[in-house]
């Protein structure tokens, strides 16, 4: 059951499932948007409008949630696997939704507990579209996670050639090791 407590948005529900309507109703009966959940979870659904809409009543872009992930990490996070028809579709929402994010003032480098970037999360999921907008705006492509992997590795590792094309076109190198020594070639071919 949903319920007000303290003038805090019961966002939730609403966001999940793209209800604009309920959302709507909900923001004017509250003085307080709860940004950590709200805006995070309509981001990464890829409930566009309704983020415009949290964005405009004040939702904080950067608002870190328990991992200290943003709302641009979470979209970057989106992996669907499906058809390429369905994976394309999606990650054009996902590229539009980080677009959106962008333009209001989301941190392109921000990075989460584990020294996590948008970028790494995109390359991981092999989003080219999403990896592209990020290094437009700024993204650095040799970023270091905390066991030291860049977009590269994660990229080659899990076989995502046009993500791994991509930053080497950015100039990724081949030569950043992990903490254990490993390099983007070794890390999907073993050598």
């Amino acid at each position: 059951m949903c319920r007000k407590s303290a003038g805090k948005l019961p966002s939730f529900p609403a966001c999940v499932n793209g209800r604009l309507d309920i959302l709507e109703i909900l923001l004017t009966h509250v003085t307080e948007i709860n940004t950590g959940q709200a805006l995070t979870v309509a981001a990464a659904r890829g409930h566009i409008e309704l983020v415009k809409v949290l964005l405009s009543k004040g939702a904080k872009v950067d608002a870190c949630g328990r991992l200290g992930q943003t709302p641009l990490h979470r979209v970057a996070l989106q992996y669907i696997e499906s058809t390429q028809e369905k994976q394309t579709a999606h990650y054009a929402r996902m590229r539009a939704m980080a677009a959106l994010l962008l333009a209001n003032g989301a941190r392109v480098d921000a990075t989460d507990a584990n020294e996590v970037t948008p970028l790494h999360f995109a390359a991981c999921s092999g989003n080219e579209p999403l990896s592209e907008l990020l290094l437009q705006q700024g993204a650095k492509v040799d970023a270091r996670e905390h066991l030291g992997l860049t977009s590269l590795w994660l990229a080659a590792y899990n076989g995502h050639n046009g993500v791994a094309e991509l930053l080497l076109r950015e100039g990724a190198s081949t030569n950043e090791k992990s903490n254990d020594g490993s390099t983007p070639l070794r890390a999907d071919f073993g050598v």
